[in-house]
C-alpha cells in the first residue's frame, strides 16, 4: 500500500514436484489453445502470439531445470547472505566471504566461519559466472549489492579497483544525466546498473570523508549500518562493540560524501520493562544522524535462535504477539524522530521478506 509492498513467505504445497507438474500442464494447455482462448493484449501482433511467446519459456521450466539452477546458484554464491529488503532484486556480487565480527549474541549466521577478502582475480571469475547465470535476465539489473556481510571494510584503494573492474562489465550511466535520460540509458545498455550498495559496520577503522567521496564517485549509492539500538548498554549486552556516537559520525560522514544511509534497528531485544528506554534512545540517536530523503530505516524483530543467548532475555520474550506490539510502538516513536521523508520498513529475518520502501 502506498510506497510499500508486502512480500509474503508461502510454505508451499505438500508435494512441490506434483504441484509444479500440474502448473506445467496448465502452461502447455494454454500455450496450445486455439483461437477461442481468452488472451491478454500484447504490445504488438495478435494477443495470442504475444501470450504464446510469453508462455513458451515458462513451459521449459521443468523440475529438473529448476533443480539444476538451484545447484548452480549454490556453487556461485555458496550461501546468499541476508540482504536489506530494498536489495532483494539487486545483483549480488560477493567481494568478501562471511563476516569479520562473528560474536554478536543475536546472530549466528557466520559463527566460527573465518572472514576472507576475495582477490580481484577471484572477483572477476565470480562475476563472469554470475553474469552467465543471469543470462537473459540481464536487462533487469539495476543495482549491485556487494556481499557478504561487511564488504566495505577493506582498504579504499582495493575497493576502488574492484568497483572499477565491475563497472567494466556492468557500466553505469553518467551521473550528470537527468532522471529520464538515465532511465533511457539503462534500458538501452545491457547489462547496466545505477549504483553499488553494501553493509558496513561503524566500529572498525573509520574512513575519511574524502575516501567516501571517492567511493561515491565510483558508484556507491547507499551504505547500510547495523545499529541495532541507540542504547549503549543494550549494545554491550548484545555483544556489539559499538559506541552509538560512532554510528552518528558514520552517518554524517556518508551524508557529507553524498552517500545515503540505511539504518537497521532491532526490536524484541530487551525485556518488556526496558523497551521504552530502547525506543527513546534509538529515536534520539536517529535525530542526531539527521536522516534525509534517500535514507532508509529498517526494524528487524529478534527471531533468530541465537536470541536465547542475549543477556537478560529469555527465549519466551521473543513471543510473536509481543514482538508485533513492540514493532508498532518502535515505528511510531521513530516516525516522530525522522519525519515523513524517510521510509521505515520491516526487515523480517524469519520470513526473509518484509515491507520494502522504494529506492
Amino acid at each position: 500500500s502506498g510506497s510499500e509492498r508486502r512480500l509474503v513467505a508461502d510454505p508451499g504445497p505438500d508435494d512441490p514436484l506434483d504441484w509444479l507438474a500440474g502448473i506445467h500442464e496448465r502452461i502447455r494447455s494454454w500455450h496450445s489453445a486455439d483461437s477461442n482462448g481468452a488472451w491478454v493484449r500484447g504490445d504488438g501482433g495478435s494477443a495470442k502470439e504475444f501470450a504464446a511467446d510469453a508462455l513458451a519459456p515458462a513451459s521449459t521450466r521443468s523440475p529438473e531445470v529448476l533443480r539444476g539452477e538451484v545447484e548452480t546458484a549454490r556453487q556461485i554464491w555458496r550461501r546468499v547472505p541476508v540482504l536489506p529488503p530494498a536489495q532483494y532484486q539487486a545483483l549480488l556480487v560477493q567481494i568478501s566471504e562471511r563476516c569479520p565480527s562473528d560474536r554478536f549474541r543475536f546472530c549466528s549466521l557466520y559463527r566460527d566461519v573465518p572472514y576472507r577478502e576475495r582477490s580481484l582475480t577471484e572477483i572477476e571469475v565470480h562475476l563472469d559466472r554470475v553474469l552467465r547465470f543471469v543470462g537473459a535476465s540481464a536487462p533487469r539489473i539495476r543495482r549491485i549489492f556487494l556481499g557478504q556481510a561487511n564488504a566495505l571494510l577493506r582498504d579504499t584503494g582495493e575497493l576502488l579497483e574492484i568497483l572499477d573492474s565491475i563497472r567494466g562489465r556492468i557500466p553505469f550511466p553518467d551521473p550528470r544525466l537527468r532522471a529520464h535520460e538515465r532511465r533511457v540509458w539503462l534500458e538501452t545498455h545491457t547489462p547496466s546498473a545505477n549504483g553499488f550498495y553494501a553493509f558496513v559496520d561503524a566500529f572498525h577503522r573509520p574512513r575519511p570523508i574524502e575516501e567516501w567521496r571517492a567511493l561515491k564517485e565510483a558508484g556507491l549509492r547507499r551504505v547500510y549500518l547495523g545499529l541495532e539500538s541507540g542504547d549503549a548498554l543494550r549494545l554491550r549486552e548484545l555483544g556489539k562493540p559499538l559506541d552509538p556516537e560512532q554510528a552518528v559520525a558514520q552517518a554524517r560522514d556518508l551524508h557529507a560524501a553524498g552517500i545515503a544511509a540505511g539504518v537497521i534497528l532491532m526490536t524484541g531485544i530487551t525485556a518488556p520493562d526496558d523497551e521504552a528506554v530502547h525506543r527513546e534512545k534509538s529515536a534520539q540517536l536517529l535525530r542526531r544522524m539527521e536522516l534525509q530523503i534517500g535514507d532508509q530505516v529498517y526494524l528487524s524483530p529478534l527471531v533468530h535462535p541465537a536470541g536465547a543467548e542475549v543477556e537478560r532475555l529469555q527465549r519466551s520474550d521473543a513471543d510473536p504477539i509481543r514482538s508485533a506490539t513492540e514493532l508498532q510502538r518502535m515505528r511510531a516513536t521513530l516516525r516522530e524522530a525522522v519525519g515523513r521523508g524517510v521510509p521505515i520498513a520491516t526487515y523480517d529475518l524469519q520470513r526473509l521478506a518484509g515491507r520494502t520502501p522504494r529506492g
